[in-house]
């Protein structure tokens, strides 16, 4: 997750978001226990997420920000979380070793 998100200039986007409503359908996570599908994240956990998209093409970046609704910050002090990864054939996005952390 430390990584740079490059992709379209902010001009293209707005062409793009233009033509198309581009949506995130499903947002879960698996763990290598399981091939279940589970929506509630637990802190300092380490696990697969998925974001399965509508209108992405594969290999666009999917930018994401994931907001705390609890009252803790997440670890940084930071309130949201940035995921930047790339969609793939199957319009999902697979962010490996994804963990909430928050500040103590």
């Amino acid at each position: 997750m430390g990584k740079t998100c490059t992709g379209a200039t902010g001009v293209e986007k707005q062409q793009r978001e233009e033509k198309k409503k581009i949506q995130v359908k499903d947002v879960y996570w698996k763990d290598d226990d399981s091939d279940e599908k589970h929506y509630e994240i637990f802190p300092n956990y380490e696990v697969t997420l998925y974001i399965e998209t509508k209108d992405y093409r594969e290999g666009e970046f999917l930018r994401l920000n994931i907001e705390n609704d609890k009252e803790k910050k997440f670890k940084g002090n930071k309130d949201k979380i940035f995921v930047c990864e790339k969609v793939d054939t199957e319009g999902v996005v697979c962010v490996k070793k994804f963990k909430i952390e928050y500040e103590n």
